[in-house]
């Protein structure tokens, strides 16, 4: 207890957390432990990050304010200048976008931080001066982060040197210049931003490592590969421009060819292909790609006659809407304000409808929305397999979503299968009659049977007539 009191009187941690993907409510908290002098080494985890779809998972930049950082989720640090007044340690967290949206969020590899070692590990490789990596892929309309590592080129003739590092951006990108004047722990060295994109430095020492954190901002019209470029000078030094030495350049993927509106689904009947009773989580996403604001939303999911309706729960709405706001009614196929969130089920059609009223979703293509989480949102719903089911045949759903009084939005089908299915010939499909449901081959054995005793007892009959006559 003593140690951490007296880590809290001389370091101040500030936490920023950047939301890149749907909106996420519960911010989350820094946990941290400190093992004893000499050695000085902080452990840090993230706490409580709620998961606001199914098969989302997290990405994290650790950005220690002294040239240290880290991508791993909880790590160990040594503060190079521990013993300052004051540290402010950043946790950047992103979120992916789920199954079927853009790539992963990714890191270039670097070396992490590791417990008892008491300098921050280094990240440029011997022989370089200069390099840079993306903590993430680039995302149209949200932040992308660059890290810079420089140090003086090992044929500099010098011990201690200014300079710049002067960048090029790609054109669709923006460099978030009030982030970074905002933020100095993004340059822990005293590093200068000009007007022109350049960084200027002073007081760097032979052997010294240091890194700085360039946030940007990528643009609606990014092709599918955005390139930057970083030069680094040193005064009372020139040579011939060699990569790793005096300059940097670096293309991104840019991640912006994901579906806005689908149908997710997650279940355990991969390896179990007697899967009957067993449920099935339904996620459908969708995101206002149209022209202006919108407030209404209808949802309809189609599911397969494999499925029990009865057994629909879980469902899960936008938050905006409290247990007294959502019903399970007649649904009124337009917007009324006020009504919350209505939903029906449709046995006949097999559908279940989510009417969202008052659900305000901004548009895409408004140039003033920079959180692209107030442009989505989802729902949620879990059904069970009927019990006399054994996987022959897939089972499928999909949904349509409208947006206002515009024309309906198909996502593609979604498909629960298990490994192994059975042939529908030889074991696949509904195991007993079920009225509700198609039946398999096998279950329709018996009809065939009672048909053929009726051709045979016709053929009999006639043949008897025939020798009478």
């Amino acid at each position: 207890m003593k140690i951490k009191q007296s880590f809290r009187r001389i370091a101040l941690l500030s936490f920023i957390l950047a939301l890149s993907s749907s909106a996420i409510g519960q911010a989350p908290r820094i946990s941290f432990q400190v093992s004893t002098p000499p050695i000085q080494v902080f452990s840090f985890e993230t706490l409580n990050l709620p998961i606001s779809q199914q098969g989302a998972y997290y990405s994290h930049l650790w950005w220690f304010g002294d040239n240290g950082f880290s991508f791993v989720e909880r790590p160990n640090y040594s503060y190079q200048r521990w013993n300052t007044t004051t540290v402010n340690t950043f946790a950047i967290t992103t979120e992916n976008y789920g199954t079927g949206g853009p790539p992963p969020l990714v890191t270039n590899p670097a070396p992490n931080p590791t417990s008892g070692n008491p300098n921050p590990a280094r990240v440029l490789t011997p022989g370089n001066s200069i390099f840079m990596q993306r903590y993430r892929n680039a995302v149209v309309n949200d932040t992308l982060y660059l890290i810079v590592t420089y140090s003086l080129p090992d044929a500099a003739p010098l011990q201690v040197a200014s300079g710049e590092l002067n960048f090029q951006f790609d054109p669709s990108t923006t460099l978030i210049s009030s982030f970074v004047n905002s933020t100095p722990e993004f340059t822990p060295n005293g590093e200068v931003l000009s007007s022109t994109n350049k960084w200027s430095f002073a007081n760097l020492k032979k052997g010294e490592e240091r890194s700085i954190l360039v946030p940007l901002l990528t643009g609606r019209r990014a092709e599918d590969i955005v390139n930057f470029r970083v030069d680094l000078s040193i005064e009372g030094y020139e040579t011939s421009p060699s990569e790793g030495i005096t300059f940097y350049e670096m293309g991104v993927a840019v991640a912006k060819s994901h579906d806005p509106n689908k149908m997710i689904e997650n279940s355990q009947a991969t390896t179990n292909c007697d899967f009957g009773g067993e449920q099935i989580d339904y996620i459908v996403e969708f995101q206002n790609m149209g022209d202006t604001t919108t407030h209404f939303v209808s949802i309809t999911s189609y599911l397969d006659d494999k499925l029990d309706l009865n057994s629909i729960s879980d469902i899960i709405l936008p938050e905006i809407y409290v247990p007294s706001q959502i019903s399970r009614g007649t649904l009124n196929h337009h917007y009324v304000t006020n009504a919350g969130a209505i939903y029906d089920i449709d046995f006949a059609n097999r559908t279940i409808t989510f009417e969202l009223n008052d659900l305000v979703l901004r548009t895409v293509q408004d140039e003033t929305c920079k959180n692209l989480a107030l442009t989505r949102s989802e729902i949620k719903f879990s059904v069970r397999m009927k019990p006399n089911y054994i996987f022959g045949d897939p089972v499928a759903a999909h949904s349509s979503i409208v947006f206002d009084a515009n024309e309906p939005i198909i996502t593609d089908s979604v498909f629960t299968i298990c490994d192994d299915p059975l042939p529908m010939n030889n074991g696949g499909g509904f195991y007993n009659q079920d009225p509700t449901t198609s039946v398999s081959v096998i279950d329709n054995i018996w009809i065939y049977l009672l048909i053929g005793l009726g051709v045979l007892l016709v053929i009999i009959l006639g043949v008897r007539r025939f020798k009478k006559n």
